[in-house]
């Protein structure tokens, strides 16, 4: 997870965590990190935590909240500021033209101009990256389950048809995966359920959990 949502504590949102020399390092949405012994119960724990975080932000929905040099920016906020400012510099330069004013004057206006342009290409940039890991996120809690399920069974190749990955997502490894991963996974989902091979060897007592690879 690398954004959160209105309301919630950067402080207490997981980003990631890894095990390294027996230790399990949990890293926050804003840099900090906690390390405690590595124990499956720690982990699971972290693991609950990090479904539990992504199930609250979507609920929620948008707007995602984001750390952006040392500040926190809303997407409506910031596009006022913009609405703002091409109006005044607008206004400003139409008079700076009639008027023959000064020259440096007209360049700075000129070059506020294009820094702005630049920061609203950099957000859009940042807009699009927050929309693709909402609804990855989103595609990814409604398949948990099936993925749980068939992740150690013999259909498990089947679930990564298409993929260029040798395993399955999971709550932690989720981020390295992109939007087109998680919709091909539900697609081959969909497909392995409505399948006759799968309707006539389906056990539904039996549950299949995967191994995390971190």
């Amino acid at each position: 997870m690398n954004y959160g949502y209105i309301g919630a504590n950067l402080d207490k949102l997981i980003k990631e965590y890894k095990i390294q020399n027996n230790k399990l390092i949990v890293t926050f949405l804003n840099g900090k990190k906690y390390i405690t012994d590595y124990t499956v119960e720690n982990e699971n724990i972290v693991i609950s935590k990090m479904i539990e975080q992504a199930i609250l932000r979507d609920k929620q929905g948008f707007p995602l909240l984001h750390e952006y040099s040392g500040f926190y920016m809303f997407d409506n906020a910031y596009r006022l500021f913009l609405e703002i400012y091409a109006i005044t510099v607008s206004t400003f330069l139409y008079y700076l033209v009639k008027e023959q004013c000064d020259k440096d004057i007209l360049r700075s206006c000129v070059y506020g101009s294009v820094t702005v342009m630049t920061m609203d290409i950099i957000q859009n940039k940042i807009d699009k990256l927050k929309q693709e890991e909402y609804f990855k996120y989103n595609i990814y809690l409604k398949i948990m389950d099936d993925i749980n399920r068939f992740g150690k069974s013999k259909y498990s190749i089947n679930l990564l048809k298409g993929l260029k990955k040798e395993y399955l997502p999971n709550i932690n490894t989720l981020d390295n995966y992109s939007l087109k991963d998680l919709k091909l996974i539900e697609e081959n989902i969909e497909n392995l359920k409505s399948s006759s091979s799968l309707q006539k060897n389906a056990s539904p007592a039996k549950v299949y959990k995967i191994k995390y690879h971190h």
